[in-house]
């Protein structure tokens, strides 16, 4: 993880950590067209983990994704069909920082609209 991430992690530990991450997604919803897109970006930090990636950090990654929102995957596929490029972009980082955790495959396969098919890249 970066060295922002594992500052963010230590300056706000637990509750306030979730409590930021809700706002995130918040803003990732709601902000002007800049702020989602920092917001997206952000999300696509924590999303990112490392292959070799302690059970606990994919745990707490877990758990911060269901944090962002209260479906996280429509949240996310809504942006995928965004006419502007750079959102779908950086939505496609998620995604792929999602690909090689055991538990985004298991949420990604048991979702009943989330097919990469849908997604016009």
């Amino acid at each position: 993880m970066s060295i922002l991430f594992d500052y963010l992690i230590d300056v706000f530990p637990g509750a306030r950590f979730t409590n930021t991450v809700r706002r995130i997604g918040h803003i990732a919803r709601t902000g002007n067209s800049e702020l989602r897109l920092m917001s997206l970006h952000c999300i696509a930090s924590m999303m990112s983990v490392s292959d070799h990636a302690t059970e606990a950090a994919q745990k707490n990654c877990e758990s911060w994704f269901l944090e962002i929102d209260n479906n996280p995957l429509e949240f996310l596929l809504t942006i995928s069909k965004n006419p502007i490029m750079e959102p779908r972009l950086t939505v496609l980082r998620i995604y792929m920082g999602m690909a090689s955790q055991p538990w985004a495959q298991k949420v990604c396969s048991v979702a009943e609209d989330f097919s990469f098919s849908k997604i016009n890249w």
